[in-house]
């Protein structure tokens, strides 16, 4: 009786051993995982803890996650007695039936056997899968006892968690990306092309109206069109490909006054222009910026203010940049305005202050009815991306 007792009391402390190795190396291993800044660190991580002899001590595995985008399984790591060149055929697996037991097994976030890989024999296929969405893979030796089969199913689950939130913040990362673009072309067309394209409208309607008997007239008119559509056209180069480096302070105030004369048409309207400090310290985002600011000011002006004078001051000062733009026009209620509907016309107000907002400076308006408008704006000379 005591020799029975002391055997259940040995099996019990070896299944108490087990399992304190079992915690201990699935402790280890969600730290590592915790630490992984990507797929690979992630996949070295999990590698090791397959075939490290001090761990689980399997001869080879390999890893490969699913790229969603492409619908395949790539990036292939291995680790252990496997040759790399192993998987150089199978880089990218089609992630659908023609994709062999591989793709099918992760499709059906089922695990499966297979035979003969080169020089490896029958192995064993661990889908990984976050929620329902497919993530990666995990192949190994098969034959394992139910102990270590519990392990993997456990270290699988680890790494499909991890890696899905990885993919998930890199997805979130790109949408942000996307939009944040989407919305930079949006204020740059709406700053752009929709003004200039409303001067040519309007000078083409102006021809339309002119009689028939004063031709000479219209064909100044159409001229002008046409100096408007070549400026339309090099905007949109400009902005496509983001030609801002050159710009010297002499370049920013005969831009801005050629945009009021040329495509604006307020070739009546005086303008006093001023730039203090070294405009060469300013970044090519900044610059462009306030340069558009500018132009959505002068359209503002213009349209709405009737406006007979108008004074730009662009200063310089160590680390920021200053920009008022001020005009003697008949002014608004700056309140009033925002609350305005975004298709109505002060969306340019909006675009203002949104752009500033982007390069972390500071955006006002000051104005009153029939007492004139400054927009007030200080901005870093560089644009830091937080």
């Amino acid at each position: 009786m005591v020799s029975n007792d002391i055997k259940d009391l040995k099996r019990q402390l070896a299944k108490i051993q087990l399992e304190r190795q079992r915690l201990s190396l699935l402790h280890n291993l969600s730290k590592e995982l915790s630490r992984a800044d990507g797929y690979e660190e992630l996949a070295v991580a999990a590698l090791n803890t397959m075939t490290n002899p001090k761990q689980l001590g399997i001869p080879w595995a390999a890893i490969g996650r699913v790229a969603a985008e492409a619908q395949t399984i790539t990036d292939w790591m291995t680790a252990g007695k496997v040759d790399g060149s192993t998987f150089n055929n199978k880089r990218s697996i089609p992630l659908s039936t023609s994709g062999g037991p591989i793709a099918q097994s992760v499709l059906q976030a089922t695990v499966s056997k297979a035979e003969d890989l080169p020089n490896l024999g029958p192995y064993s296929i661990q889908p990984l899968s976050w929620g329902n969405r497919p993530v990666g893979v995990l192949l190994l030796p098969a034959g394992h006892d139910s102990a270590t089969t519990e392990v993997i199913e456990e270290i699988c689950e680890q790494v499909a968690s991890r890696l899905g939130v990885m993919q998930n913040r890199l997805q979130r990362a790109r949408e942000t990306a996307i939009e944040e673009e989407r919305n930079r072309i949006a204020i740059d067309m709406h700053d752009t092309v929709s003004q200039s394209l409303f001067g040519m409208i309007f000078s083409l309607d102006a021809c339309l109206k002119m009689r028939p008997d004063d031709p000479s007239e219209i064909y100044s008119e159409l001229e002008q069109v046409k100096t408007t559509a070549e400026g339309v056209y090099g905007e949109i180069r400009q902005t496509i490909h983001d030609m801002w480096v050159e710009m010297t302070s002499d370049r920013f105030q005969k831009d801005i006054r050629s945009y009021l004369t040329d495509v604006l048409q307020a070739v009546d309207m005086e303008m006093d222009f001023d730039i203090r400090g070294d405009f060469s310290s300013v970044s090519p985002e900044v610059h462009r910026t306030l340069y558009r600011v500018c132009q959505e000011a002068l359209t503002n002006t213009v349209h709405h203010a009737a406006a007979t004078d108008i004074r730009v001051c662009l200063d310089v000062l160590d680390e920021r940049v200053g920009l008022i733009v001020r005009d003697n026009g008949r002014g608004f209620n700056p309140l009033v305005a925002m609350q305005t509907k975004e298709k109505e016309e002060h969306f340019g107000i909006r675009g203002i202050q949104e752009r500033i907002n982007l390069l972390g400076g500071t955006c006002d308006f000051f104005s009153r009815p029939e007492m004139g408008t400054s927009l007030v704006i200080d901005v870093p000379v560089a644009f830091k991306k937080l």
